[in-house]
């Protein structure tokens, strides 16, 4: 199978094919990072920092257009270590890697999306068709966000270090199908990438848990008064035993419980916020006892 994926840059010269040739070449790598890391993902179950790790697929650079400023690449996918003795359709492994690509593009920039509508259900199907051997969970979509950021800071450099650019987009193209990956790269992202404000006031939140690393005493959890999935890190005091148990007791409880009843944990924290005062994530300083949910 091959995906034909774009960086097309628009705004100042950009938009008569020239670009600032330092910021191309970080921005190329950039996006080159993010493509390998989370198709190796996809493809492997595995969480990999350098994109030469690479397995099941090869990525090659193709010629640019005239135009804006464009430039392309075609991810071809060798015997995929994704299927389980029968490969599944060559659009159905497109689909599950364009959707990847776009969590970790929109999440990263701010943009919320629904992990158990897109990609959860997309495993989900395949699952259950015996397509596919084990079915990947949020968290390790949340792990390799953090491994691309530095690839998406790259990706703004056009635009936020020598102006040759105003806004930058990724886009797709499979066969016939086509379209746009992710949100716009632009001075705003790029802000909410870069920057992070903690609030002077303590909050209660309640939440629930629906990914923790036991390891980074980090996690995500849904707060149904915001109808936002953000991601939560531990005070070092508050990182011990008792907590970190709590912790794990409500993800475990919310996964037996998966849409039926589920189990509420309220803490006290600080927001994490942008310049602009986006909420990204929350500071956990005390957690309170779980509360279930009538």
């Amino acid at each position: 199978m091959e995906l034909s994926l774009s960086l097309v840059f628009k705004g100042d010269v950009s938009d008569n094919g020239m670009i600032d040739f330092y910021d191309a070449s970080k921005a190329l790598s950039g996006f080159e990072r993010v493509i390998s890391l989370t198709t190796h993902l996809v493809l492997n179950n595995e969480v990999i920092v350098q994109s030469p790790s690479l397995r099941g697929a090869t990525i090659y650079s193709t010629p640019p257009t005239e135009g804006s400023w464009k430039s392309s690449i075609a991810v071809v996918l060798g015997s995929s270590i994704l299927t389980a003795g029968v490969a599944p359709r060559d659009s159905a492994v497109g689909h599950i890697l364009v959707s990847a690509y776009d969590y970790v593009i929109s999440e990263s920039l701010g943009f919320h999306v629904d992990f158990d509508s897109t990609l959860g259900q997309q495993y989900e199907e395949l699952h259950e068709r015996d397509l596919i051997e084990e079915k990947l969970n949020q968290s390790r979509f949340d792990s390799i966000r953090e491994k691309c950021e530095s690839g998406l800071r790259d990706i703004h450099r056009p635009i936020v270090n020598s102006g040759t650019a105003d806004v930058g987009r990724v886009y797709w193209e499979n066969g016939k199908r086509s379209g746009r990956i992710g949100s716009s790269f632009q001075p705003s992202s790029y802000e909410y990438l870069t920057t992070n404000f903690r609030s002077a006031e303590l909050e209660v939140f309640c939440g629930l848990v629906s990914s923790y690393n036991s390891n980074t005493y980090k996690g995500r959890f849904y707060i149904p008064a915001l109808d936002r999935n953000l991601a939560f890190f531990l005070d070092p005091k508050i990182q011990n035993r008792d907590i970190t148990g709590l912790i794990a007791d409500n993800l475990a409880l919310n996964i037996r419980r998966r849409g039926d009843s589920p189990a509420l944990v309220c803490f006290r924290g600080y927001r994490n916020e942008s310049r602009s005062g986006a909420l990204k994530s929350i500071y956990l300083v005390d957690l309170l006892p779980p509360e279930e949910l009538i």
